[in-house]
């Protein structure tokens, strides 16, 4: 249980959740559905596993939002809102959410070095 009140989010297909440049004040966990993960418009990865994490890192980082995160089927999330230094209270209190952070920003720098090496190749 956690001490940081949630609220459920729902999305349609193609509804944004929120897109570059957006402020980074809330992290999302991934109940049902999928969604794309989208930079400039082109597509990088996909989150679709019951408690991915959405913006966690931008949050834990106070930037804006780096990605266009967008809705491939219908989805439900639930909500955190994170101020301050909250996002490493919350990641103590998720720490398994943390670790998923972490994997899915390993694929998404994969995606993006391949993404940079194909367009240094050509």
């Amino acid at each position: 249980m956690s001490s940081f009140e949630s609220e459920n989010i729902g999305l349609a297909r193609g509804d944004p959740l929120y897109v570059e440049g957006d402020p980074s004040q809330r992290i999302y966990l991934l109940s049902q559905g999928s969604l794309e993960l989208l930079r400039d418009a082109e597509p990088l990865g996909a989150l679709d596993r019951r408690g991915d994490p959405v913006g966690l890192s931008e949050s834990a980082l106070r930037i804006p939002r780096q990605l266009t995160i967008r809705a491939t089927e219908e989805a439900l999330l639930k909500s955190y809102e994170i101020t301050g230094t909250s996002v490493y209270d919350w990641v103590e209190e998720h720490p398994l959410t943390g670790l998923r952070s972490m994997r899915n920003n390993a694929r998404l720098l994969d995606a993006l070095n391949k993404e940079n090496k194909e367009r240094f190749e050509h």
